[in-house]
């Protein structure tokens, strides 16, 4: 594994190459020559949500992580960019959280899943595939990469955060066959960081919490035209099972897809999906709208961290992660 070193914003992050989380030709339930060729388009070229300096990708099928390692980070986060299970908006949604998380001293694997969906597989099986081997993955790895097996957690946005949550009701069985040792190490989140969640796409996840669910933060905005209430009820289960202590936080205005509000126009409105003016086509549009609260959110997931002991931050007093 090849290492060389870089100083951003004075903390010193380590570049790693890409990590195939599957023995070469084993990916589970691929079929040949079904999907691709993989591309990921910059820009307004891919599928950009209201436009920006994001890329896309398109038509995964060698599902990678793509490390950011901070040097003496003992925690780490796998990011699942959202995408609708069609795409991957790979920088908005991916990468720069992963340099946001990189700066408060968390390392981060942003993981680039299968997409789009196997209709042979059932919509979003490939991706909880491949978030399963993807932690326990990192688990098999902690050790050389300085991190702590025990502090390594799941962050999804949209179609993403759907993923997060499915992975976090369903460590206890594998969704492939069994591969290898790696598999034998568990895929269970140590914390789950919800962001816009995309639970309209499945409504029953919920139904399957159980108190060992991980201690979990969730950000929404109340207009997401995907459904702020499926991220409630969420966490309405969370505390009826008497999972770990969570936390929710729902904004006025925003929209959805808005990631950490780095895409704006020139008049510094921020790049979203709105709901849609126009009754007899899709139900949202992509759009600009006013920089709002709803962009304070890695604000509050720093807070959240940091009570958890995983961040560089002094402002937060540091409690128990409970696994």
């Amino acid at each position: 594994m090849m290492f060389c070193t870089c100083l951003i914003n004075a903390l010193v992050v380590l570049a790693v190459g890409s990590m195939e989380i599957f023995p070469r030709g084993e990916v589970p339930g691929e079929r040949s020559g079904e999907v691709g060729p993989e591309v990921c388009l910059p820009g307004t070229q891919g599928k950009d949500y209201g436009g920006g300096n994001d890329s896309t990708c398109l038509n995964v099928t060698k599902p990678v992580l793509e490390p950011f390692l901070v040097d003496g980070a003992s925690a780490a986060v796998v990011i699942a960019p959202g995408g609708g299970y069609h795409a991957l908006s790979w920088d908005r949604e991916g990468t720069d959280a992963a340099r946001w998380l990189n700066s408060i001293g968390v390392s981060a694997f942003v993981l680039k899943y299968r997409v789009p969906t196997r209709d042979w597989l059932g919509r979003g099986m490939a991706p909880l595939m491949d978030a399963q081997r993807a932690v326990s993955f990192i688990r098999n790895s902690a050790s050389s990469l300085g991190l702590n097996a025990s502090r390594i957690g799941f962050m999804g946005f949209s179609a993403g955060g759907h993923l997060a949550a499915h992975l976090s009701i369903s460590y206890d069985s594998r969704a492939y066959k069994h591969i290898d040792a790696i598999d034998d190490l568990s895929c269970r989140p140590d914390f789950t960081l919800l962001i816009y969640p995309g639970f309209s796409l499945d409504q029953t996840l919920k139904d399957n919490i159980t108190a060992k669910h991980p201690t979990t933060f969730i950000a929404q905005a109340e207009d997401d035209p995907f459904g702020v209430q499926y991220g409630l009820d969420y966490y309405i289960q969370l505390k009826e099972k008497e999972a770990p202590p969570s936390e929710v936080h729902i904004y006025q205005t925003g929209g959805h897809a808005y990631g950490l509000c780095s895409v704006r126009d020139a008049k510094g409105n921020v790049a979203a999906l709105v709901k849609s003016t126009d009754p007899s086509g899709p139900p949202v549009m992509p759009a600009f709208v006013p920089y709002s609260e709803v962009c304070t959110w890695p604000r509050r997931l720093e807070r959240f961290l940091g009570h958890l002991g995983l961040t560089n931050s002094t402002e937060a007093v540091t409690q128990v992660l409970i696994v």
